[in-house]
């Protein structure tokens, strides 16, 4: 999807991440699956953005607000772990 490759997500990284298999994450970006509305929104969740940017590739704005919400969102996480330790 346009989202997972501005993110550079690999496939693999993004399936482990969301609980599926790779080949289902590249069936739904090849339209030969729909992703069930639980998929979608945990996909939605786990790039920081809203399920019709799944559906509706975003411009180039709202593209930039996605990949900075998502880069905020790993420093958080890895803010947390480093406290953590």
């Amino acid at each position: 999807s346009v989202v997972r490759m501005a993110l550079e997500i690999s496939r693999p990284k993004l399936g482990k991440a969301v609980g599926c298999h790779p080949n289902t994450v590249q069936n739904i970006e090849n339209h030969s699956r729909v992703a069930s509305l639980e998929l979608a929104n945990k996909l939605a969740q786990h790039f920081c953005c809203r399920v019709d940017d799944l559906i509706n590739p975003p411009d180039k704005k709202r593209l930039k607000e996605i990949t900075r919400a998502y880069h905020l969102k790993l420093a958080e996480a890895n803010s947390e772990e480093a406290g953590a330790a």
